[in-house]
C-alpha cells in the first residue's frame, strides 16, 4: 500500500485528500484476473476507512480503489517508463502525484525497486526531454506580484482578493523533486530532499536556507489559515484573504515570491533549455 504526493512527502495538511495505491507481485497468467480483483477489493475498503476518518476522497480518483491506481509491479514499471518517455501533459501531472511515493504497508522492495527504475529511465536518453517539459509546466507559476513588489489578486471570480498558497506552495516542491530526481535522490519530504542536495554539494548552504525558510514559511501560512477556518467552524481550504494578513506576514509573503522568481530563473537554466 503506497502513499502518494503530499501524504507520500509527510506535508498534509487540513485540507488533504487521498492520494494512494497499490502495487502487488505479477502472477501467472490465468491468476492475474482474480489478484486484481482481490487487491482491488482490499483498496476500496481501506480508502472508505480513510474516508470514514476524515481523509477526503481524491477528486482525481488516485486511489488504491481506482483498477488504474491498483497494479501488478511489471505494469507500474510501464507506468513510468511511459511518464518518462512521453511527457505528455497529462503525464506531467501525474509527476507531481506518484513520482513522491513511499511504502505506507506491506512490501517495501516493490517501493525500492520501483525507485531504481525510475533513475535508471532518467539517466537514459529521454532525460533530457522530459526535465525540459517538467521544467516548462512549473514555470508557468507567476507569483502574484506587481510592477512595484506589491501583491495583487484578481478582484473578480468565484473568490476575489485571495490567492491560493497551495499554488504558491508547488514551484517549491517541484524544484526540490527535480534535483532530487536528476541526482538520484531517494528523500521524498521536500525539506528532506533540500537537505540531501546541500550535503552533496548540489546547492549551496544560502540557497538551501533560502528555499527551506520560504516554504516553511508558506506551510506555517497555510496551517494557520486552516486552523483559524476550523475555529470559525468553515472548511478548511487554501485561500488567503490578504485582508486577514498583518503588514508583516505581507512582507513575508513578497520575499517569498521574489525567492521564488530567482529559483525558477534558475531552473530554467538548468532544465528549460536542455533541448
Amino acid at each position: 500500500f503506497v502513499a502518494l504526493g503530499s501524504v507520500a512527502r509527510g506535508e498534509q495538511t487540513l485540507a488533504t485528500d487521498q492520494d494512494n495505491a497499490i502495487i502487488y507481485s505479477d502472477t501467472a497468467p490465468e491468476a492475474s484476473e482474480a489478484a486484481q480483483a482481490y487487491f482491488l477489493r482490499l483498496g476500496k475498503k481501506l480508502c472508505d476507512e480513510l474516508a470514514l476518518v476524515g481523509y477526503r476522497r481524491c477528486l482525481g480518483e488516485v486511489m488504491a480503489s481506482n483498477p488504474k491506481w491498483c497494479q501488478p509491479f511489471s505494469r507500474w514499471r510501464q507506468y513510468f517508463a511511459e511518464c518518462v518517455t512521453a511527457a505528455r501533459p497529462q503525464d506531467l501531472l501525474d509527476v507531481n502525484i506518484f513520482f513522491d511515493f513511499r511504502c505506507a504497508h506491506g512490501e517495501t522492495a516493490h517501493v525500492t525497486q520501483l525507485r531504481q527504475h525510475l533513475h535508471e529511465l532518467l539517466e537514459g536518453e529521454g532525460r533530457h526531454t522530459f526535465f525540459f517539459h517538467l521544467a516548462q509546466s512549473t514555470l508557468q507559476f507567476k507569483p502574484p506580484v506587481g510592477f512595484f513588489g506589491n501583491i495583487q489578486v484578481s478582484a473578480a471570480g468565484e473568490r476575489p482578493a485571495t490567492f491560493n498558497i497551495k499554488t504558491a506552495v508547488i514551484p517549491l516542491v517541484n524544484f526540490a523533486r527535480f534535483y532530487a530526481l536528476r541526482h538520484r535522490c531517494a528523500e521524498t519530504n521536500t525539506l528532506e530532499r533540500l537537505r540531501r542536495l546541500r550535503d552533496q554539494g548540489l546547492l549551496v548552504p544560502s540557497s538551501h536556507d533560502e528555499l527551506a525558510q520560504a516554504y516553511t514559511a508558506l506551510m506555517q501560512m497555510r496551517l494557520a489559515h486552516q486552523v483559524a477556518q476550523w475555529d470559525r467552524g468553515q472548511p478548511p481550504d487554501n485561500y488567503i484573504d490578504l485582508q486577514r494578513l498583518t503588514a508583516l506576514e505581507r512582507s513575508v509573503l513578497k520575499k517569498v515570491f521574489a525567492d521564488i522568481a530567482v529559483f525558477q530563473a534558475r531552473l530554467e537554466t538548468d532544465f528549460a533549455r536542455t533541448v
